[in-house]
């Protein structure tokens, strides 16, 4: 009996130990070191590091430009600020207590200046002044007058377009500023458009009908190649003006899989990114079988990405294909047949490009990124200000915002 106590306390001795030992590999093998080093620190910095993988955030304040902390191994969106200095980043932290080096540089926010209040959802900044207007609407063209030492802000309302007809959209092309408007017949109900360039005082010189298009049907406005596209929602058109008085050219950029419906459309200089998508999920269920696909143009080629869920956009983002997904944009390193994921930012709620760069909208404030990769830095925090719109059609960068009044602001970038 007492050989068969002292075995009984023996293994369950053991058992324990083994229990502890594997507590312990448990704790160490799910933890890592996290250590940030700021190259071009100048005092105290702020840093919110959040695990992809669980939610979890860790916040804190340093001096001397160094962090270091034991972390829960995954994968960590890395945002740090100092005064308007900031730089974003991604780390994986892996486990066994490793240590994940991240060396950043911290760059300062773009200038800013106020260029009009309360505009409408559609900008277009030139003259040094923003005009803004209902998109592909009527009501006419708002200028906004900037301040001076003697008169506060105002607005009135241009005679670039009659407030009768319907104003598609205003982009920068080759040839200048071309205004795209739709007309509508009272007695027939016929429609015409029209394009036409704008001058310096913001009156139409040129005007001409658009050839080779539905004057009843209702587009979207974009700068391409030297001229415009005009498509309609579903990108069931796409149609390429190469100046305001060239017949359209249709363009197939269509996917491989037609039971997909037409989603977005981002057009720069020298591309076309067309986005299609699966119907909304009703339930969970639907939801697990939806499907996307990602449909590229450029010079060299027309590719083609199926992508898993629901896309809302995409656009190109350097050398990186970047698509918005619910509130998590991801950039694909994309080849000739297929897309693997690099990197992902949460919190999304805009995605835009220009032929210079893309600009990613976090609940932050306006990511920027010239190549694609990261580090980047927000060139504008909301602070306590609410987004309400991204507009680069000018080719400037227009940011509007709402006040804790509730009024809302247009910031030149």
């Amino acid at each position: 009996m007492q050989i068969f106590i002292k075995h009984r306390k023996l293994i369950v001795a053991t058992l324990f130990g083994l229990l502890i030992v594997g507590l312990i590999i448990q704790v160490v093998g799910s933890r890592g070191y996290l250590d940030i080093t700021i190259n071009n620190s100048q005092g105290p910095t702020s840093i919110e590091a959040t695990n992809q993988q669980t939610g979890e955030k860790i916040q804190a304040t340093f001096s001397g430009g160094h962090f270091r902390k034991a972390v829960r191994a995954g994968n960590y969106e890395i945002f740090v600020k100092q005064d308007a200095r900031n730089a974003v980043t991604q780390a994986l932290v892996s486990g066994y207590l490793s240590q994940q080096r991240v060396d950043l540089s911290l760059v300062s926010e773009t200038g800013r200046a106020f260029v009009g209040d309360n505009p409408a959802p559609c900008q277009y900044y030139v003259e040094a002044v923003l005009l803004s207007y209902e998109c592909s609407s009527s009501g006419g063209i708002t200028e906004h007058v900037a301040a001076t030492t003697s008169t506060p802000t105002y607005t009135q309302v241009t005679t670039t377009a009659s407030k009768y007809d319907d104003v598609i959209g205003i982009t920068k092309t080759k040839q200048g500023s071309v205004i795209i408007t739709k007309t509508t017949d009272l007695d027939s109900g016929s429609a015409t458009q029209s394009a036409s360039l704008l001058t310096s005082s913001f009156s139409r010189i040129n005007q001409t009908l658009l050839k080779g298009i539905d004057g009843s049907e209702s587009y979207t406005l974009a700068s391409y190649k030297d001229g415009f596209v005009l498509y309609t929602y579903d990108l069931g058109t796409i149609l390429y003006f190469s100046s305001i008085d060239a017949v359209a050219q249709p363009i197939d950029i269509l996917p491989k899989d037609n039971s997909l419906s037409g989603r977005s459309l981002v057009a720069n200089q020298d591309s076309l990114v067309a986005v299609y998508s699966s119907s909304d999920a009703s339930d969970n269920q639907a939801a697990k079988l939806q499907k996307s696909e990602i449909v590229t143009l450029t010079d060299k080629a027309t590719s083609h990405y199926p992508v898993t869920g629901l896309v809302s956009k995409a656009v190109f983002c350097g050398k990186y294909v970047c698509a918005l997904s619910g509130d998590v944009m991801t950039a694909y390193l994309a080849d000739c047949q297929s897309m693997n994921p690099v990197y992902s930012i949460s919190h999304v709620n805009g995605l835009q490009s220009s032929s210079a760069a893309a600009y990613i909208v976090t609940s932050t404030g306006v990511l920027k990124s010239s190549d694609g990769s990261l580090p980047a830095h927000y060139i504008y925090t909301f602070g306590a200000y609410k987004f309400c719109g991204l507009n680069l059609a000018s080719g400037s960068t227009i940011v509007c915002l709402i006040n804790s009044r509730n009024d809302k602001v247009a910031l030149l970038l």
